[in-house]
């Protein structure tokens, strides 16, 4: 646990005393698709409330619906390789290295994983903080971490864990789920991923044996965006992640109807795909975000084994909000 929280100490302190252009991250007001932002924004004449501080009063505002980046996920073969920081610190013989590519007839692949909270917009944008909502969570918190999480490491204790789990994806390991798979599939690929189907990753097919680091994509991308996938879900299930989209399910697999989230931002026990899109940076260049599950024809660059395959995303969020009514919190901290 000491070592866990050096390390942790360590890489607050790099990453404010570092502006090394090399790395992802510091490369945000280049590397980040603001189109993207842009397009998607959009204010509606249309009235709303809130409940204040849930007192009986009410103050109304304006809907508004956003997209923003609060984070990043990266993957790696080395564990402890913080790829938006640039930095490696574990370089002992004994740790447990990864693999990205397919080895000697093994289609199975293991990939380390890490979601940073990092919200450029939230803390460089503060004049507008009382009304539009832009995410407060501290800069660079590790929210999570794959290396100390036993079910991610081990498929069988995921496989226990999902199994106790209220909401498992466990039941979905049969050929019908599989097949539903192929519908969102095709909805995802036109930028429509299907919440229902919640043991689906698109065209990456199911994940129903738990929230591990194995895939058996022989495409580096595609293994890392199906392990993006996974950390949001468990992220979600544990209220690491909040439910901040009016988003549509044909049936809610949680039970009872969906609440709100103009006035604040809700739990919810699964992954909301639609409310998600990846990003994928590269040094100094931009590509467009995208929704999880989309089929991709071809890759803009080709990652190495020199670089181990290592990648990192934006992760945007879709937000719907009552602006000038709600109180506007970090999702992750309520404050």
């Amino acid at each position: 646990m000491k070592t866990y929280i050096v390390k942790i100490l360590l890489i607050i302190s790099f990453a404010f005393t570092s502006a090394n252009a090399e790395r992802e991250v510091f490369n945000f007001y280049e590397n980040l698709d603001w189109s993207f932002f842009f397009d998607k924004f959009e204010f509606k004449f249309d009235v709303c409330q809130c409940d204040i501080e849930d007192m009986g009063d009410y103050a109304a505002g304006f809907k508004v619906k956003m997209v923003e980046p609060i984070g990043f996920i990266e993957t790696t073969n080395t564990p402890w390789h913080f790829v938006g920081l640039g930095m490696k610190m574990d370089k002992s013989f004994l740790r447990k290295q990864g693999t990205s590519r397919d080895q000697k007839g093994n289609q199975e692949q293991f990939r380390h994983a890490h979601f940073i909270i990092f919200p450029p917009l939230g803390w460089s944008i503060g004049l507008v903080q009382d009304y539009v909502c832009f995410e407060r969570g501290s800069i660079f918190n590790l929210a999570y971490l794959s290396e100390v999480i036993p079910s991610y490491n081990n498929d069988v204790i995921a496989l226990v864990e999902e199994t106790a789990k209220p909401i498992s994806k466990v039941w979905f390991a049969n050929p019908v789920a599989e097949l539903a798979c192929a519908t969102d599939c095709a909805s995802s690929s036109i930028g429509y991923p299907m919440n229902s189907l919640y043991w689906c990753d698109g065209c990456r097919g199911s994940v129903t044996a738990g929230d591990t680091g194995w895939t058996r994509t022989t495409n580096p991308y595609e293994a890392a965006e199906s392990v993006a996938f996974r950390v949001l879900n468990r992220m979600h299930a544990y209220a690491g992640m909040l439910k901040t989209k009016e988003s549509f399910f044909a049936y809610n697999p949680a039970g009872g109807s969906l609440k709100s989230t103009y006035c604040k931002a809700r739990y919810f026990p699964l992954i909301i795909k639609d409310q998600y899109y990846l990003q994928l940076a590269k040094e100094d260049k931009s590509w467009d975000a995208e929704v999880f599950g989309k089929i991709r024809f071809h890759y803009d660059f080709k990652s190495t084994v020199k670089d181990e395959d290592a990648n990192f995303f934006w992760l945007w969020r879709e937000r719907d909000m009552c602006a000038g009514a709600m109180k506007c919190r970090s999702t992750f901290t309520g404050m």
